[in-house]
């Protein structure tokens, strides 16, 4: 984030806009949020914005490396902390959010792409009856059956 100096007033202006939460650590941006939940900064001049986490890193910290961003270790998103905060890559936020277990749950009922509910994953696990059996009844491939019996799938 290319932005320049600072005026005096951003760190006084950032922390005006938060709420500290002594159980956790977090400061919570209070103001504006953008669509993912991240604090909207504006910069007053030209109504533009910068994403809170990444000002408060810039003032408390330092500059982001171009080839870096701002990931949270709290997974916070309106979390402006800098010591909830650190330099990373897109990959590692990624790995990060999969170890956290808040990625999108693709195994299961919520999956847009799901064919089968709860309740007949949880008949296929009970029962007894042949695989290729099953994969008739639910009209799924015998494989499917043969991981969610495994555990590889809807885990």
């Amino acid at each position: 984030m290319k932005t320049g100096p600072k005026p005096m007033d951003w760190e006084t202006r950032l922390m005006n806009h938060v709420i500290p939460i002594p159980e956790c650590g977090c400061w919570l941006w209070n103001a504006s949020v953008d669509d993912c939940g991240y604090g909207k900064f504006t910069i007053k001049r030209t109504g533009k914005y910068l994403r809170a986490h990444r000002v408060s890193w810039e003032l408390f910290i330092g500059e982001i490396p171009s080839d870096k961003q701002i990931n949270h270790k709290c997974h916070v998103p309106s979390c402006v902390n800098p010591n909830h905060l650190y330099l990373g890559t897109q990959q590692q936020n990624i790995k990060d959010m999969w170890f956290a277990n808040r990625g999108p749950k693709r195994n299961c009922e919520n999956n847009g792409n799901a064919k089968l509910s709860i309740e007949q994953v949880q008949e296929i696990r009970n029962s007894n009856l042949e695989t290729k059996y099953l994969a008739d009844k639910f009209s799924v491939e015998r494989t499917t059956i043969q991981r969610i019996r495994s555990g590889k799938r809807w885990r």
